[in-house]
């Protein structure tokens, strides 16, 4: 809106003086996260609510619970603008084509009614890799610098000694983007190591930064080349030297330079040490890139609505396929199943974390962490009738349960509250009365995994982040934990019976890679890891009918989907 003063005429002896009329604007926008560092809200980008906004020096007001801010009373001409985010946000950006750090401002040319959009991110580097490209990391950055010993971000070893970046597997001929946005510094040909391009973002960043995209098979830009982030600017190939198409990615100080030029530079991990209170992530969100949110390749269904922030749970009951999950951004419980999609129905209660599904030849039982840590259970009869919740008399976690059927009784297991400890009750279904926990040998720092045939089979993640597996006779005499021969995890396993076979599912450590093995029961020989097509932020579950094995994972974009395996 527009105010303008009358125009007044003052009469000073000879001369007459006509004022000009004062013209006053509104300059507002939004202030929001921005994981892509565009400068545009998209998709799930939240707003940020409460940031104050100073124009010219003085603070003007604050954004509401929707992100928005309006100044009033704004004149003619050019301002100066800052907003004061809460300090996680370290960068800000107004498009695709430059950042700053938030103590900077931005300039802005007021003429009219003026919006001004702002993007905060934690950092400043997003993927450079296209949207709907799958994520495998072959090798994280090193950061224990350390001759001979090695440690990566999350604490693990998932990085070979030294190494000054982080590889990511892809075929040769993967589209490869610009980082961030920057001055191509330099193009060089490593011969069998592939093309190098180096970007400086020193215009935008502070400490002279830099990106390296190593072991491309073609370059797509030139030094002194402006790009803008998500610019392609060149193809995936090979280090011809090692094992394995990936692109070496890596963020410096200074510039890595090449075998022929002499510059010095000191590498950063763009992953923020998780067990490192002083270390900082260098991605748009903390230690998240803006994952791909795609949907899952055939042969994946969506399930037609519906999303969730946790892994689902699924069983096979009375000839239809049941799925139960937490509600994205909520504690609520919804249930679906499948001849045709029924529709999600909103359950009593409430978890902060997966429910639980198993089922017997007349009831599907339900399982779930409460509000208050303690473990609750439920049935449903095979006409759709439900008990009310009820708790097991003692016992809580901080994750949610597994729960199964064996020999007529009802298994629930847990990791214990505050610790990696693991812990085993059952439930006579007749007297509805609990054996009590027992603590079961070994530790995991995730939800155990149950399933039965023959035998009660367990599986966890274990602290060195293998996979182990148990099992357990009819008459209660468990076998000792043994290791599937190779594979980490960064979750909890999957697994189910169908077959006379084990089938174990996993998502990969530190990448969204969804893996499938299975064992002999009788051989105990394991057939080997098999990547799976697509990709999931949680792990999967797994569920068998009497003919079928079935796979159900939450997408990247929080969708839930399904596929029959076998």
């Amino acid at each position: 809106m527009i105010t303008m003063t009358p125009t007044a005429t003052v009469v000073t002896g000879a001369q007459t003086i006509t004022s000009k009329p004062v013209v006053i604007f509104r300059l507002f926008g939004k202030i929001f996260f921005d994981y892509n560092g565009n400068g545009k809200q998209e998709g799930e980008e939240p707003p940020v609510a409460d940031v104050t906004v100073a124009l010219d020096g003085i603070n003007r007001t604050a954004t509401n619970s929707t992100g928005w801010f309006v100044i009033g009373d704004v004149s003619q001409g050019n301002h100066m603008i800052r907003p004061y985010p809460p300090k996680n946000f370290r960068y800000m950006c107004e498009s695709a084509a430059e950042f700053r750090p938030v103590k900077e401002y931005y300039s802005v040319s007021v003429g009219n009614d003026t919006r001004k959009d702002i993007g905060l991110m934690e950092g400043f580097l997003t993927l450079p890799l296209e949207k709907g490209t799958i994520i495998r990391y072959n090798a994280f950055f090193d950061d224990d610098r350390a001759e001979g010993s090695i440690k990566d971000w999350q604490g693990g070893s998932n990085t070979v000694d030294n190494h000054e970046g982080t590889d990511f597997g892809m075929p040769v001929g993967t589209p490869v983007l610009a980082a961030a946005p920057g001055v191509v510094k330099y193009v060089d040909d490593w011969g069998p190591v592939g093309i190098f391009v180096i970007i400086s973002h020193e215009t935008y960043a502070e400490e002279g930064l830099s990106t390296l995209y190593a072991h491309l098979s073609s370059s797509k830009v030139k030094e002194g080349q402006v790009v803008k982030r998500g610019e392609m600017i060149g193809y995936s190939g090979e280090d011809k030297t090692k094992p394995g198409p990936h692109l070496h990615f890596e963020l410096d100080i200074g510039y890595h330079g090449s075998p022929t030029r002499g510059t010095s530079y000191t590498p950063i991990d763009v992953f923020r040490a998780v067990w490192n209170p002083s270390s900082i992530c260098y991605w748009t969100k903390d230690n998240d890139p803006q994952f791909p949110t795609v949907e899952l390749p055939t042969p994946w269904a969506a399930i037609p609505t519906g999303l969730t922030d946790a892994p689902p749970a699924m069983a096979y009951f009375n000839e239809r396929l049941y799925v139960a999950v937490k509600g994205r951004g909520s504690n609520a419980i919804y249930v679906n199943s499948m001849d045709a999609w029924s529709g999600w129905a909103l359950q009593p209660g409430g978890t902060p974390s997966s429910p639980a599904l198993a089922v017997s030849d007349l009831h599907l039982y339900m399982a779930v962490r409460g509000g208050d840590n303690r473990i609750y259970w439920r049935r449903m009869d095979s006409a759709g009738s439900w008990t009310g919740w009820s708790a097991v008399p003692t016992g809580s976690t901080d994750a949610a349960p597994a729960i199964e059927f064996f020999n007529s009784r009802l298994y629930v297991a847990v990791k214990g509250f505050g610790s990696n400890t693991i812990w085993l009750n059952s439930m006579d279904t007749g007297t509805f009365t609990w054996s009590g926990w027992l603590l079961q040998p070994g530790s995991t720092p995730n939800t155990p995994s149950l399933t039965s045939w023959t035998y009660l089979y367990m599986a966890v993640r274990g602290t060195n982040n293998r996979i182990y597996w148990r099992r357990m006779t009819p008459g209660g005499v468990w076998s000792s934990w043994a290791p599937v021969p190779t594979g980490s995890t960064d979750s909890s396993p999957s697994i189910a019976f169908l077959d006379n076979r084990l089938y174990c599912a996993v998502k990969g450590f530190g990448s969204n890679n969804v893996y499938l093995n299975s064992m002999d029961p009788v051989s105990l020989a394991w057939s080997g890891w098999s990547l799976q097509l697509g990709a999931s932020p949680s792990p999967s579950a797994l569920e068998a009918s009497p003919t079928h094995l079935y796979q159900s994972a939450r997408g990247t974009n929080d969708r839930i989907y399904w596929r029959r395996i076998v």
